[in-house]
């Protein structure tokens, strides 16, 4: 399989959920801090960790979205599991039950217990 076509899966996965390729990348990457969006400007080394996030995510490692905050960014709040996606919990209506949305990733593990339990 050529890089072009792993990248093209990886993508189409991405759109079946709705996320955006920067949201899986490694938190200190300068891309993710642009929004890249375009796989063929991406390093592979991270291009290789998106694709090894995305497969968590669908073997049904939690992921936290969060939900945009007015005042202070919600950068202060992200832990490397968070995904801050400006979208709101409508959006993920119908969502699989290891989605769990919240306004940070202390929130977001609490209401995963609660849930568990």
């Amino acid at each position: 399989m050529t890089k072009e076509e792993s990248n093209d899966i990886l993508m189409g996965r991405l759109e079946n959920i709705g996320l955006e390729l920067w949201q899986i990348l490694p938190e200190n990457s300068v891309y993710r801090e642009r929004r890249t969006v375009d796989p063929r400007i991406i390093p592979e080394d991270e291009m290789v960790y998106a694709t090894i996030r995305m497969d968590e995510i669908s073997d049904g490692k939690e992921v936290i979205f969060e939900q945009p905050t007015r005042g202070l960014s919600s950068r202060r709040a992200q832990s490397s599991e968070s995904i801050p996606t400006g979208k709101t919990q409508a959006d993920f209506e119908g969502a699989p039950s290891n989605v769990v949305f919240s306004k940070n990733r202390q929130e977001g593990l609490k209401q995963r217990r609660k849930l568990l339990k």
